[in-house]
């Protein structure tokens, strides 16, 4: 029996590269199509967006804007190089919680 329900954050962090956009599409694309009835949420600024619940729903996010999004150089939801520290872990796992990730 496969999962049918997996509610999934995408983070983009570290350097931005041409395809990093490609990518995200990739994987919201993908997980969509694997399971249909999940929610899926863009950290905004990496894994500063968990830690702050910063996220946005990229289901809703339409067809042209991926097609923009795609072609767009840099990190759509923003990216960053931070480093977890020991107070980051509890506001995150309370982001993941919430949102059923």
């Amino acid at each position: 029996m496969g999962v049918e329900r997996a509610n999934i954050a995408v983070l983009q962090s570290g350097g931005c590269t041409p395809v990093i956009n490609e990518s995200l599409w990739a994987v919201v694309n993908g997980s969509q199509t694997s399971f249909p009835s999940s929610q899926i949420f863009g950290s905004l600024r990496g894994i500063e967006g968990l830690i702050s619940d910063s996220l946005t729903d990229l289901c809703s996010v339409t067809d042209s804007s991926w097609a923009a999004i795609r072609q767009t150089p840099g990190a759509a939801l923003g990216a960053t190089r931070k480093k977890l520290n020991d107070t980051d872990i509890q506001p995150l796992l309370d982001t993941l919680d919430r949102h059923g990730i």
